[in-house]
């Protein structure tokens, strides 16, 4: 009995809830505006090729990263909302999948990263995780740090990128609608296709 009071004090009527997303943009404008502002400044962050040997460098590429996860986190969240909300949103649809490649591409552009930390030597990433000025991205480089020795080497990384790509259906679909080539064939009526 005491349950049955508990679900109808959560359920009362046919009450649909729905997200308010004008709290996180107001139109459809401001998310292009920021997407291509977190495009930017991924784009900023695969210039730091060859550079990630000194504190200065490292602390300016952890700041552009936080940057584009506060901005990634936002734009994520809307569209994600978004299509949670209605699925047949063709805009957003379209805007999901023109970005999706974009950020791919950018991606197999910052695999450097973690190869150029841990080429550092230790006692130099030691003194980063004791320096007060890296103190907020302590986190990511102790992760990054603790996988020194334990990490895939460039070719490898670059591989399980396209393996992560071919497991998603529209790319496997895509795959084989453009890239992989299919003989004529004939049905049991000689019929061919």
């Amino acid at each position: 009995m005491e349950k049955n009071k508990e679900n109808q004090g959560n359920v009362q009527g046919n009450v649909k809830i729905e997200w308010d997303l004008t709290k996180i943009y107001s139109n459809i404008d401001e998310l292009k505006k920021d997407i291509e502002k977190e495009l930017s400044i991924i784009e900023k962050m695969t210039t730091f090729k060859g550079k990630l040997n000194n504190k200065k460098d490292i602390f300016d590429f952890f700041k552009l990263d936080e940057e584009a996860e506060l901005i990634s986190s936002k734009t994520t969240a809307y569209i994600n909302l978004s299509l949670q909300k209605n699925m047949k949103d063709l805009e957003m649809l379209k805007i999901d999948s023109e970005i999706e490649p974009k950020f791919k591409k950018l991606s197999k552009k910052l695999i450097f990263v973690q190869d150029e930390l841990l080429a550092n030597d230790k006692e130099f990433l030691e003194e980063i995780l004791k320096d007060p000025e890296f103190e907020r991205f302590n986190n990511n480089l102790r992760h990054e740090f603790s996988l020194k020795g334990h990490i895939l080497t460039q070719e490898q990384k670059l591989l399980m990128n396209h393996i992560g790509s071919a497991m998603n259906f529209s790319n496997i679909y895509d795959l084989i609608e453009n890239e992989i080539k299919f003989e004529k064939a004939e049905d049991k009526n000689r019929k061919s296709s």
